[in-house]
């Protein structure tokens, strides 16, 4: 899963990037949990991130993944910026109503400049 979870920099940011494209259990839960190591030892304590998620499908497991990634963050005193791409139509209007702290990105790109406001 590591070759899925990068850092890059953007304009002088560092941002986590999570290429989750085409993933189902149980390696979506893999790639999460690594996404929270990557955050929680980076020594950061605000995260930007990119989760692409385009044709990916997340099931129990993964959903729960993905809030103790959030809770961890949160108790270690983390700030999680989070970009989301790869969520269209009524899939994002429904994921907008549980997941009110994270920006819908069109694309990488609107996601990175996102990030740096």
């Amino acid at each position: 899963m590591e070759n899925r979870i990068s850092w890059i920099t953007h304009q002088g940011t560092k941002i986590l990037m999570n290429d989750y494209k085409g993933l189902r259990e149980p390696d979506f839960t893999k790639a999460i949990q690594e996404s929270e190591r990557q955050c929680l030892n980076s020594g950061l304590k605000t995260i930007h991130a990119i989760n692409d998620i385009t044709d990916s499908v997340m099931g129990n497991e993964s959903t729960e993944a993905a809030k103790h990634w959030e809770t961890a963050c949160k108790e270690k005193g983390v700030e999680l910026k989070l970009a989301l791409v790869g969520i269209s139509g009524i899939k994002k209007i429904l994921a907008s109503l549980i997941k009110r702290n994270a920006y819908f990105a069109n694309n990488i790109d609107d996601a990175k400049e996102w990030l740096l406001k």
